[in-house]
């Protein structure tokens, strides 16, 4: 499922509604698994079957638990929020604390896959100073 995530303290936090599928699955297995594309790009050719899509992506998975202190469920998502460019001041709603279910992932397992490793480097340099690469990311984060 597509979700917007941030890293936190060597973790991935994510959020959801307080109801529904990701919460029902994350209550029942305790564990989840991750895919974030870093990047892609498709690569035109004059006949279609030559096209193709540069990529970089991790996958990964772990133990995830439903953060249920209100203080920490803030900080996680106002790191969700920095890393999503919001630059202002953040005050963010009691409210829509507690009205939002707030996960950690803790990555036991990690790898990672870039089919052209010198495009991409090419892509870090250039993003380096702007952070395109982390917000552009993972499915909606």
């Amino acid at each position: 499922m597509p979700l917007t995530f941030s890293w936190q303290d060597d973790r991935l936090v994510f959020h959801a509604a307080r109801i529904g599928r990701k919460l029902d699955l994350i209550h029942r297995k305790g564990r989840a698994a991750f895919e974030i594309d870093l990047h892609s790009e498709v690569v035109v050719a004059a006949q279609a079957c030559d096209w193709t899509v540069r990529f970089a992506s991790l996958v990964g998975s772990g133990p995830i638990r439903i953060l249920e202190d209100e203080d920490e469920k803030g900080r996680a998502l106002e790191v969700l929020m920095r890393h999503n460019r919001h630059t202002g001041p953040l005050e963010i709603p009691v409210a829509a604390v507690r009205g939002t279910a707030v996960f950690k992932l803790q990555i036991e397992e990690m790898s990672g896959k870039c089919n052209d490793l010198e495009w991409f480097s090419q892509v870090v340099n250039r993003n380096k100073d702007n952070d395109e690469l982390s917000s552009s990311s993972g499915g909606g984060g």
